[in-house]
C-alpha cells in the first residue's frame, strides 16, 4: 500500500481518537514533574551525571528510577512550550503517529502481504490502552521507548537480512537509549526473539546467537542500577516490607493480570495506576493465575508456527519486569499501569490484526472489513470517553480511587485540584488522609498549612508547618512559610530568628529576604 495514503490514514485516525484531548489540563504529575519542579533544567534531575544523587521533582528528595531520556524529553517540551498545554498534546500526538507509521514499516516487512500491517496500525492509533499517552503529557519519555523499541527491531531485522555490524550497533544502541526511558525496555531482547523464531523461523540456537549484544547490555544495565542508580533500593528492598506469603503474592499478581486483560480486550477501567485489592480466597485467584498461564504456554506450543503467537509470548515477556515492579510503590500495595507493558498491546493489536486479514482474506471479505471498521469506531468511542475524563483532574481521580481506594497518591492529588480550585474544605479531606505515619506526609502537612492560611486559622498553619518541619527540617521553604506566618500575627522576633538563620545559609534566597524586609526595612 502507497505508503503517503497509509500515513494520511493514520493521521486522519490518530486526530479522529484524540482531537478532543488537545486541550486537557495539566494534572496530577505533571505539575511536581514539568511545571512546578525548579529542577527541571539541573543536570542531577536530569540524571545526565548517573554517579552524583539525582535530584526528585519535590522538595530535592532522590529519584528511584534511572529514566534521564524521559527527564530530558520533559525538559525539552517545558523549553518548548512552557505552560502551554497544547504543545504538549500535540507534540506527543505527532510522536504517537511516528511510532505507529514505525510499527506500520516492521508489520510491512514481517506481513508483505496483507492488511495486517494496516490494520495493526490502525489499532494502535485508536486503542484506548494507549490513551494515557497523549492526554498526560508528562509521558514523552514512554513514546519515545516505543519508537526506539521498534525500530531497534527493524535494525536487526535489516541484519539477518542485510548482514553488516552496523545494523547490530544500531539496534544495540536504540536498546540501551530506550532503558534510559524506562525499565520496562529490559524485555527488548525476549521480544526480539519472538519476531526471530515465531516469524523467521529461526532455530534457537541462532536465535540465541543473536540475542547474545542485547543479553551483554542487560547484564551492563542491571550491574550499574544495583551499585549506582538505586533499583536495589527502589524495588528490591521493597519486598521485604509487603509481608505477603508466596500464595497471597500470586493471588495478587493474578488480579493485576486480570485487570491488565480487562483494559486491554474489553476495555474497560483503564486507569493510570491500578492497585490489586487484595482478597479472602487467595488459593482461587491463584489457581486462575495458574489457568492463565497453562492457557498461554498452551497457545504458544499450538502457535509454535503461526504468528499469532507473538502475542501470547509478547505477553508472557511483559509480564516479567511487571512482577518485580508491582513492588515499587509500598503505600499502595502490588500496583500495575498499563504503560508498562506497551509492547504486549502492540503485540496485541497485531494479534487482532492477523485475524481480520485472515477473515478479509477467505471469501468473507465484505464481513472481514465491516468487523475491522466496526472495531475501530469502537475503539476511537472508547478512546474519546477516556479523554473525556482526562479533561478533569478532579473527576479522573474520584474515577482512580472508585476503582482503587488504596492509592493515596490519588488522594494527594485529588486534594491538591481542590485546593487549586479554591475548594478548601474537601482539599483539606483529602490531604488529611494521605498522611500515613511516614516521613512523606510532610507534603500533606504542607498543603494543610496552606489550607489553614487560606481559612483564616493562623493557629492552625503554624501546626502543620511545626509537624512538616519535624519530618523536612532542611526545607527552606517550610521555615519561611513559617516564618511569613507569624509576622501575620505579630510574633515578629520569632521571624526575624528564622529569617536570619535561612539568609546566613542561603544569602540570596530572595523569599526569605523579602519577609525579613517587612519587619526590618533597610532605610
Amino acid at each position: 500500500m502507497n505508503k503517503y495514503v497509509v500515513a494520511l490514514v493514520l493521521g486522519l485516525l490518530c486526530l479522529a481518537s484524540y482531537s478532543n484531548s488537545l486541550h486537557n489540563p495539566f494534572l496530577m504529575d505533571d505539575h511536581a514533574l514539568i511545571l512546578d519542579n525548579p529542577d527541571i533544567g539541573d543536570i542531577g534531575h536530569l540524571q545526565l551525571n548517573p554517579f552524583s544523587a539525582a535530584k526528585g521533582s519535590a522538595g530535592g528528595e532522590h529519584y528511584i528510577y534511572f529514566r534521564p531520556l524521559t527527564h530530558l524529553a520533559d525538559y525539552l517540551s517545558y523549553t518548548l512550550y512552557g505552560h502551554d498545554v497544547f504543545g504538549y498534546h500535540v507534540m506527543n500526538l505527532t510522536l504517537l503517529f511516528i511510532s505507529a507509521l514505525l510499527w506500520w514499516v516492521l508489520l510491512t516487512r514481517l506481513f508483505p502481504e496483507g492488511p495486517a500491517p494496516l490494520i495493526g496500525s490502525l489499532l494502535f492509533v485508536s486503542h484506548p490502552i494507549f490513551g494515557v499517552l497523549v492526554n498526560y503529557t508528562s509521558t514523552t519519555g514512554y513514546i519515545l521507548l516505543i519508537i526506539l523499541v521498534v525500530t531497534g527491531f527493524l535494525c536487526h531485522l535489516t541484519y539477518t537480512s542485510r548482514p553488516h555490524p552496523g545494523w547490530i550497533a544500531a539496534g544495540t544502541g536504540c536498546f540501551a537509549l530506550s532503558l534510559l526511558c524506562h525499565e520496562t525496555a529490559a524485555g527488548f531482547p525476549f521480544y526480539l526473539a519472538g519476531l526471530l523464531y515465531l516469524i523467521d523461523k529461526y532455530p534457537p540456537g541462532r536465535t540465541l546467537r543473536h540475542l547474545l549484544p542485547y543479553f551483554a547490555v542487560i547484564g551492563l544495565y542491571i550491574l550499574f542500577r544495583m551499585h549506582y542508580a538505586s533499583l536495589k533500593d527502589g524495588v528490591l528492598d521493597n519486598i521485604g516490607g509487603f509481608r505477603l506469603d508466596l500464595i497471597e503474592y500470586f493471588a495478587m499478581l493474578s488480579q493485576l493480570v486480570v485487570s491488565y486483560l480487562n483494559n486491554l480486550v474489553f476495555l474497560r477501567d483503564i486507569v493510570l495506576i491500578y492497585s490489586a485489592p487484595g482478597t479472602d480466597h487467595p488459593l482461587l485467584w491463584t489457581g486462575l493465575l495458574a489457568l492463565i498461564l497453562v492457557a498461554a504456554f498452551s497457545l504458544l506450543g499450538r502457535w509454535r508456527s503461526d504468528p499469532k503467537g507473538i502475542f501470547v509470548w509478547w505477553l508472557l515477556v511483559g509480564f516479567g519486569p511487571v512482577t518485580l515492579a508491582c513492588f515499587s510503590r509500598p503505600s499502595m500495595g502490588l500496583i500495575i499501569s498499563p504503560h508498562w507493558l506497551l509492547i504486549p498491546s502492540l503485540g496485541y493489536c497485531l494479534f487482532i490484526a492477523l485475524l481480520f486479514a485472515q477473515l478479509i482474506g477467505t471469501t468473507r471479505l465484505r464481513i472481514g472489513i465491516g468487523v475491522t471498521v466496526f472495531v475501530l469506531i469502537a475503539f476511537v468511542s472508547v478512546s474519546r470517553y477516556y479523554n473525556r475524563l482526562w479533561g478533569n483532574e478532579i473527576l479522573y481521580c474520584h474515577y482512580m480511587l472508585k476503582l482503587s481506594p488504596r492509592i493515596p497518591l490519588a488522594k494527594f492529588w485529588l486534594a491538591h485540584a481542590y485546593a487549586a480550585d479554591s475548594q478548601w474544605q474537601p482539599a483539606r479531606r483529602y490531604f488529611q488522609e494521605t498522611i500515613m505515619g511516614v516521613e512523606n506526609d510532610w507534603k500533606g502537612y504542607l498543603n494543610l498549612g496552606v489550607i489553614e492560611g487560606q481559612l483564616g486559622n493562623p493557629a492552625g498553619e503554624i501546626k502543620y508547618y511545626l509537624r512538616a518541619l519535624k519530618l523536612k527540617p532542611d526545607s527552606a521553604d517550610l521555615w519561611n512559610n513559617l516564618a511569613s506566618v507569624y509576622i501575620d500575627t505579630g510574633e515578629t522576633d520569632k521571624a526575624r530568628v528564622i529569617l536570619t538563620r535561612l539568609l546566613r545559609r542561603n544569602p540570596e534566597f530572595a523569599a526569605a529576604r523579602a519577609n525579613l524586609q517587612r519587619i526590618s526595612p533597610t532605610p
